[in-house]
């Protein structure tokens, strides 16, 4: 489907802009099933399924988008990825083992680096873990206190500029 969702889901994707006139300005905007969308690309002369920035393949990522909307399917849902372009839409989260690994990577050349480096990571796993027991155990007063924690430790300045 070729709605609001579909073309700003496009836009954010970078497809090339007359391609998305092309497909704002025809009038036919749903289509029943992969045979039809696919002869409406090629009368518009829409080609490229092959790569992640294939203009074919990123109009059919936003008419696919376009349609999960319309019907109204995955209400509230999250993305958890890594952080990767194509899993930036809708509501989107990073994986904490990919957030992790951000901070894992990150060239050290002086002690207080390291030090803060491996705090911080210190800091994210024991965080991690009390996130797994707040699941088996959920309570409102604990919800509050994760929250607040989280937000300092994410805050945290350590003098370590690529880390804070």
């Amino acid at each position: 489907m070729v709605n609001a969702e579909a073309l700003a889901y496009m836009r954010e994707r970078a497809l090339a802009g007359p391609v998305i006139a092309r497909l704002a300005g025809h009038p036919e905007r749903a289509f029943p099933d992969q045979a039809a969308w696919a002869a409406h690309l090629e009368r518009l002369g829409i080609q490229g399924m092959e790569g992640s920035l294939g203009p074919a393949r990123l109009a059919t990522e936003g008419a696919l988008w376009g349609a999960i909307k319309a019907h109204g399917l995955l209400p509230g849902t999250v993305i958890v990825s890594d952080d990767a372009g194509q899993f930036a839409f809708g509501k989107h989260a990073l994986c904490w083992v990919h957030a992790e690994r951000l901070v894992h990577k990150l060239d050290t050349f002086t002690d207080q680096q390291r030090t803060s480096q491996a705090r911080m990571r210190d800091l994210i796993w024991w965080f991690y873990a009390d996130l797994k027991a707040y699941r088996r155990e959920p309570s409102r007063r604990r919800r509050a206190e994760l929250r607040a924690r989280f937000d300092r430790l994410f805050r945290r300045r350590t003098g370590f500029i690529v880390l804070d």
